[in-house]
C-alpha cells in the first residue's frame, strides 16, 4: 500500500511537471519556447474516473482525476520522501495522536481560506458510512479525536496505536476538501480542493477538463488548461501521442516502448 501511495503521488508530478511519456519539441526546436506558446496540456490515461469525490474512491482512475484538484496534509515527492504539503510540519504526540501545523493563506478553489476546521471536517467525512470505498485505510481515524487547536493547528487521533500513520496520509481518501463546499455525509462530483488546477467539466468516458488556479499557494501550473482523456487501448494512446492528440500518455506497455523510443519526436520516461 505504501508503494501504491508513492506511485499515486508521483502521478501528480507527471501532470504538473511534464514527466511521463510525451511529445518533445522535435526538429531541434526550442522546448521552452514551445511550452510558452502552448496553453493546454492533454494527458491520456487508460481509465476514466468512477467518481470525483476523494472520500468515495480508492481506484486509480478517480485518483488520477482528482490529483490536480485535491491535496493532502503531506505527500511523497519524486524521490519517495514524505514531505510537507498543506501541513508545513507535524509531530507525533504519542502513538495514537498527531499534531499538524497548517500552511497559512492557502485558498480553496471557491475562494475560502483553508483552516483547521476544514481538515477536521475532511477526516470525519472519510469515516462516514457513505465513504466505504476508503474505509480500509481511513477507518483507522478516530473521528471524535480530531480536534481544532486553532485556525492553523489540528490534532488527529487514530483508533489504535499506529506509528506509521502519517505515511498513509498522502492517500486520496485523506484529501482535504472545503467544508463550505461539501456535506459531511453526501458525495459530490464537483471537487473543490486547493490544488494547482480547478475542476471545470467531466464528459464521462471521454475527458475531464481543468483550468489553472491562479491563487494556488505553491508553484503555479505551467499550462492554463489541463485535459485528462480516457483512452483504454495502449496502441490508441500511442497513436494519439504520435499525431499530437495528447501530450503525455501514461501506462505504455512493452509493445509500445520500442516505438516511442524510435520516434525522435517522442520521449519515453520511467
Amino acid at each position: 500500500m505504501k508503494r501504491n501511495l508513492k506511485l499515486l503521488s508521483v502521478t501528480i508530478l507527471i501532470v504538473t511537471l511534464l514527466a511521463g511519456c510525451g511529445a518533445s519539441s522535435g526538429q531541434g526546436g526550442d522546448e521552452k519556447a514551445d511550452v510558452k506558446k502552448k496553453d493546454t496540456l492533454t494527458v491520456a490515461y487508460s481509465r476514466d474516473a468512477r467518481v470525483l469525490d476523494p472520500q468515495m474512491t480508492g481506484e486509480d482512475g478517480s485518483s488520477n482525476a482528482l490529483m490536480p484538484v485535491i491535496e493532502n496534509l503531506v505527500m511523497y515527492n519524486a524521490k519517495n520522501e514524505l514531505v510537507p504539503c498543506l501541513a508545513e510540519s507535524w509531530e507525533m504526540i504519542d502513538n495514537m495522536t498527531w499534531k499538524f501545523n497548517l500552511r497559512k493563506g492557502v485558498k480553496f478553489h471557491n475562494g475560502e481560506e483553508m483552516k483547521a476546521s476544514d481538515v477536521v471536517f475532511s477526516m470525519k467525512r472519510a469515516t462516514q458510512p457513505f465513504a466505504a470505498q476508503v474505509q480500509y485505510i481511513m477507518k483507522m481515524i478516530d473521528p471524535e479525536g480530531c480536534k481544532v487547536v486553532d485556525d492553523y493547528t489540528v490534532i488527529i487521533k487514530t483508533n489504535v496505536p499506529f506509528a506509521a500513520f502519517v505515511g498513509y496520509m498522502p492517500y486520496v481518501g485523506a484529501g482535504i476538501v472545503s467544508e463550505k463546499a461539501y456535506k459531511l455525509d453526501e458525495g459530490s462530483d464537483n471537487p473543490v480542493g486547493t490544488g494547482p488546477y480547478k475542476f471545470v467539466s467531466w464528459e464521462k468516458g471521454n475527458k475531464i477538463t481543468y483550468e489553472r488556479f491562479d491563487d494556488y499557494w505553491g508553484e503555479k501550473a505551467k499550462f492554463k488548461n489541463l485535459v485528462i482523456r480516457c483512452i483504454p487501448e495502449p496502441n490508441s494512446r500511442l497513436i494519439e501521442l504520435e499525431t499530437g492528440g495528447v501530450d503525455i500518455a501514461v501506462g505504455m506497455t512493452i509493445n509500445e516502448k520500442a516505438k516511442v523510443e524510435a520516434n525522435p519526436d517522442l520521449k519515453f520516461l520511467t
